[in-house]
C-alpha cells in the first residue's frame, strides 16, 4: 500500500521498509508526485542528467523536467524501471497497491460481434494495428497538466478495470470508462492535442477518434454517432470532438473512453481525480 502522495527516492531506507521497496541509492531528483496503483496514471520528475525507462520504453520528461507514465492494468508486482544517470545504470523495483475490479455481466450484444466470424477477426486485428502504431508515437507539442471529463451530463456505466462477460462469455478486463447519456450528447476534448485517428467505421468501436496528447498520452473515443474533428487537426481542451451513439458493438448509446501511455490503458476515472481542471 502507498505511504506518501510525493516521494523521493533520496528517503531509499525509510520506503524499503515502509511502502515501495525501491533498489536504488543515489537518484537525487526522481519524484513521484501522486500514489503508485494499479492502472493509474503516474506523474512525477527527473533532474535534466536523470533518465528513466519501463521496460524498452523511454520515460520522456518536458522542459520542467515533469514527466508521465503507465502502471499497467493488473499487471505483476514488483514493477521494474530502469534508472540511469551519467554512466550508472540501475533497477527500481518496488510494490504498488492492488486493485480489486468488479465484474460486469453484459447481455444483449449482437452475437456476431462476440463470436467474431474469421473475417471479422482479420478486420478487428488489422483496425486494432492502426490504432497501436499511433499510439507509438512520440510528440513534445503538447504536455496537459490537468484533464477534463469529455462528457458534461452522464451515467457512469462501466468501470475501468471490470471484468466483463459479454453475453455469457468471459473477456478481458474493460479497457475504459463508459460514459451514458442520450445520442447526440456533445463529447469534448479533455486536453490539447491533435486528431491521429478518425474512423468512421470499427468493427467493436464504430465510429472512433484518437488523440495525441503529447509525451505518451493519448485518449480514444468510441461508438460516437458525429465526428466534429478531421486527421491531423490540433484541438484545445474543450473543443467539441464529436457526439455519443451506439456505433460497433454496444447495448445502448454511450462514450467509451479510454486513457493511454503508449499501450498502457489508465483508469480515466483516476486520471481526472488526480490531474483535474479548474
Amino acid at each position: 500500500m502507498y505511504c506518501f502522495k510525493n516521494i523521493n527516492i533520496l528517503n531509499i531506507f525509510v520506503l524499503s521498509i515502509l511502502c515501495y521497496s525501491f533498489v536504488i541509492t543515489y537518484a537525487k531528483a526522481l519524484t513521484f508526485h501522486n500514489p503508485i496503483q494499479d492502472g493509474r496514471l503516474i506523474q512525477g520528475t527527473l533532474e535534466k542528467d536523470e533518465k528513466l525507462f519501463y521496460q524498452n520504453t523511454r520515460i520522456i520528461p518536458d522542459k520542467n523536467g515533469l514527466f508521465y507514465f503507465g502502471i499497467p492494468h493488473s499487471a505483476p508486482t514488483p514493477l521494474f524501471l530502469t534508472y540511469q544517470k551519467g554512466e550508472k545504470q540501475k533497477t527500481i523495483s518496488f510494490s504498488y497497491e492492488m486493485r480489486h475490479w468488479q465484474t460486469d455481466v453484459v447481455n444483449g450484444l449482437p452475437q456476431g460481434k462476440v463470436s467474431v466470424s474469421n473475417r471479422n477477426e482479420k478486420r478487428i486485428a488489422k483496425e486494432n494495428a492502426e490504432l497501436k502504431t499511433e499510439r507509438k508515437k512520440f510528440i513534445n507539442t503538447f504536455f496537459p497538466l490537468c484533464f477534463s471529463r469529455p462528457v458534461q451530463n452522464y451515467r457512469l456505466s462501466g468501470s475501468f478495470g471490470a471484468q466483463r462477460i459479454l453475453n455469457g462469455i468471459k473477456g478481458s478486463g474493460h479497457g475504459g470508462a463508459d460514459y451514458a447519456a442520450p445520442v447526440g450528447t456533445p463529447v469534448y476534448a479533455p486536453a490539447d492535442g491533435i486528431v491521429v485517428v478518425a474512423h468512421p467505421d470499427m468493427f467493436l468501436t464504430g465510429q472512433t477518434v484518437l488523440i495525441n496528447h503529447g509525451y505518451g498520452l493519448f485518449s480514444s473515443y468510441s461508438h460516437l454517432s458525429k465526428t466534429n474533428v478531421t486527421l491531423g487537426e490540433n484541438i484545445k481542451r474543450g473543443d467539441k470532438i464529436g457526439e455519443i451513439g451506439q456505433t460497433g458493438r454496444v447495448t445502448g448509446p454511450h462514450l467509451h473512453f479510454s486513457f493511454f501511455w503508449y499501450e498502457t490503458r489508465v483508469d480515466p476515472e483516476r486520471v481526472f481525480t488526480d490531474f483535474p481542471c479548474h
